[in-house]
C-alpha cells in the first residue's frame, strides 16, 4: 500500500482540486479522497500514471509503506533475534541456578551432619565451601 499523503502533497503541488484530478484521470472525486486519506482498497494505475505524467517521481510517490514495512520488518527480526538471545541467556542462568541449588542442598546436609556429630566420609566436601556465600553454614563445616 502507498502512503495517503504522497498523493495529497502531489495533488497540492500540482495546485489542482480533486475534481480536477477526477474528471482528468476518470475516476470518482469520492475515490481520490479515499486515495489521499488512505481509505482507498487499491492501487489506482491511472491515477498514479496521471502524477507521474505531470512531473512527479513515480518511486516518491508508490515507495512510502514499502519502506516504513521494510524497516519495521527489520526493527521486528532484530527484536526477535535479542528475544531469541535472552531466551538463551534465561536458559544459562536456570541451569546456573540449578547447579547453586544443588550445592546448596549438598552444603545443608553436610552442616546437618557436622551438627549432629555424623562423619562426612568424603575428605574433599569441604573444598566446595569456596562458593556458598553463608558463612554460618561454611563456620559449621569448619
Amino acid at each position: 500500500m502507498n502512503q495517503p499523503n504522497r498523493y495529497l502533497e502531489a495533488r497540492k503541488k500540482l495546485s489542482l482540486k480533486q475534481i480536477e484530478v477526477a474528471e482528468k484521470v476518470g475516476l470518482e472525486q469520492s475515490i481520490i479522497s479515499k486515495v489521499e486519506n488512505g481509505k482507498a482498497q487499491k492501487l489506482y494505475d491511472e491515477l498514479v500514471d496521471f502524477y507521474v505524467s505531470k512531473g512527479i517521481d513515480k518511486e516518491w510517490l508508490l515507495e512510502t509503506f514499502d519502506s516504513e514495512e521494510s524497516e519495521w520488518k527489520t526493527k521486528y527480526e532484530e527484536s526477535q533475534k535479542e528475544v531469541s538471545s535472552l531466551k538463551d541467556e534465561l536458559l544459562q542462568v536456570r541451569r546456573e541456578l540449578s547447579e547453586i541449588k544443588d550445592r546448596f542442598i549438598a552444603f545443608q546436609e553436610l552442616a546437618f551432619q557436622k551438627m549432629n556429630g555424623i562423619e562426612m566420609g568424603k575428605p574433599n566436601a569441604s573444598r566446595s565451601l569456596a562458593i556458598l556465600p553463608n558463612k554460618k553454614v561454611a563456620s559449621l563445616l569448619a
